[in-house]
């Protein structure tokens, strides 16, 4: 709740700022903005599957988040994005989204919580949490009045938290068990990629940005992991867009800390549909 009022309340503010200054909107490039913001709805559909040794996992093998627990694959949320050109060919972008989700169901095959094994038939539920924030440098070794081209590199903070329970009736007279544990990790992922942008009518921009990490180990992960985003703004009025993108990520990692030991496999992709103001 606490982040939907930050965005909500950080857009007023942008198109406040937008509104008393008409003279700097004339002259902005909508190519090449020194500052921009936006902020919207992704309508995000995702795949996880998570496996936390001895604590959440299907004996020895990963949950299926959706089929398994009935976790919704699909959501509406809200995203923030900041662009800042502090030089002629060099920019930042910072990018922020959060997933809060839960499910829970009678399971049809055994699942282990907190150190116990349920049978098939026991009533299992997780939450889980997914938050990701971005930052990543562009140099623009192309850089022209209607296009450009960049080398990209990232770091994406992921903070993965998952908690669950499972309880199970024993038999006539001997009562029910249940157990419930939680486990959570932060993994900060180095990507590298290229990034693009064009401007072939005065008043549309068309972009992309596409970054990986490949499969290396980095401190407690080991794994792969990318991200990717292509789009179209429309500039309505002097520095203020409306645009809509394609982004997508994944990550598949096995990790090895205290917290959570044992393996992720995330992938998210979806539209997402947002208001633009570029100074």
């Amino acid at each position: 709740m606490f982040e939907k009022r930050f965005l909500i309340s950080g857009l007023l503010v942008v198109l406040a700022l937008a509104g008393l200054t008409p003279a700097a909107a004339e002259e902005t490039s909508h190519l090449w903005p020194r500052f921009a913001v936006d902020a919207g709805a992704y309508n995000i559909s995702t795949s996880d599957k998570i496996k936390v040794d001895g604590e959440i996992e299907l004996i020895g093998r990963e949950i299926d988040l959706a089929t398994d627990i009935g976790l919704p694959d699909s959501e509406m949320l809200l995203t923030f994005k900041f662009d800042w050109a502090f030089a002629e060919r060099h920019s930042l972008q910072f990018g922020y989204w959060s997933l809060d989700r839960s499910g829970s169901r009678s399971i049809a095959r055994e699942i282990e919580i907190g150190d116990i094994v349920f049978p098939v038939g026991a009533e299992a539920e997780i939450e889980f949490d997914t938050t990701s924030i971005g930052a990543a440098y562009t140099y623009w070794f192309m850089r022209h009045q209607r296009f450009g081209v960049g080398g990209t590199f990232g770091l994406v903070y992921l903070g993965l938290d998952a908690r669950a329970s499972a309880s199970v009736r024993l038999g006539p007279g001997s009562g029910s068990l249940s157990r419930e544990t939680s486990a959570s990790t932060d993994l900060p992922v180095p990507m590298i990629g290229i990034a693009g942008k064009i401007s072939p009518w005065e008043r549309w921009v068309f972009y992309g940005r596409a970054e990986i990490l490949p499969s290396i180990t980095v401190g407690e992960y080991s794994g792969s992991a990318g991200n990717y985003s292509f789009g179209a703004d429309f500039y309505v009025w002097g520095p203020l867009a409306v645009g809509a993108s394609f982004d997508g990520t994944y990550y598949d990692a096995e990790i090895d800390q205290d917290d959570w030991n044992g393996s992720v496999d995330l992938s998210t992709n979806g539209f997402r549909f947002y208001l633009r103001a570029a100074f």
